[in-house]
């Protein structure tokens, strides 16, 4: 008996093709070549010129892209790697970066102690800026902390009242008043004119300098009183 489709039965399929699986290779990251010494020389060079017409953002932003195949491992540690390092966080300051200098500060102090002789005081300096960061940041009491701690450090390494320490210690009573301990940043600044007019004499430019802080000061205590 005749059937008629969709009664009878189905007409044969078409064999079915066969599905084509398209296999995607796994992407491989490009190769990071880190650049040679004259290459470094080149962006160091370059970098300056943009800062010295402050585009430090610009010249920030070169170094960083420079070193980025070197931030691990015994390159981070390497002398010009260092030098250039310090250049960039200090470029980041001068930019107005803190958020981006504040680290880079802070991994170059345990970078330069493990140097076979450290530049204290080059660490020194680190230390103070990571502070000065950290207070642009609003963070204000974990810089007074850590200032307070530099001071003392350096205190002991070096003569009572050397005027070294002047900028530094200014730093701090300043950083104390802004924190609200207006008492001890009178303090620290009474010590300091005392110390500057037997550096300097009371006629000298840090003397009236630390004279006008202090008149400063006890103008917001009359004010608040």
């Amino acid at each position: 008996m005749p059937y008629r489709y969709p009664f009878g039965p189905l007409p044969p399929r078409a064999p079915l093709l066969p599905t084509r699986v398209d296999i995607v290779q796994p992407r491989i990251a490009p190769e990071v070549v880190a650049p040679s010494a004259d290459e470094l020389d080149e962006v160091e060079e370059r970098a300056w010129e943009l800062a010295e017409a402050e585009r430090f953002t610009q010249a920030a932003e070169l170094l960083e892209a420079a070193l980025r195949p070197l931030r691990k491992g015994h390159a981070a540690k390497q002398p010009k790697v260092l030098e250039l390092r310090l250049n960039l966080a200090n470029l980041y300051v001068l930019a107005g970066a803190f958020r981006q200098a504040l680290p880079e500060f802070q991994r170059l102090v345990p970078d330069l102690a493990a140097r076979p002789v450290p530049d204290q005081e080059l660490i020194w300096q680190c230390r103070q800026q990571a502070a000065v960061c950290q207070a642009e940041l609003g963070e204000g009491t974990s810089a007074l902390v850590e200032l307070r701690a530099l001071l003392a450090e350096e205190q002991r390494e070096m003569a009572p009242g050397s005027p070294t320490l002047f900028p530094l210690r200014q730093q701090v009573a300043m950083l104390a008043a802004g924190v609200g301990d207006v008492t001890e940043a009178r303090r620290q600044l009474d010590d300091l004119l005392h110390d500057a007019h037997r550096a300097y004499g009371s006629e000298s430019a840090i003397a009236a300098e630390v004279e006008a802080l202090l008149d400063h000061l006890r103008r917001l205590d009359d004010d608040d009183r």
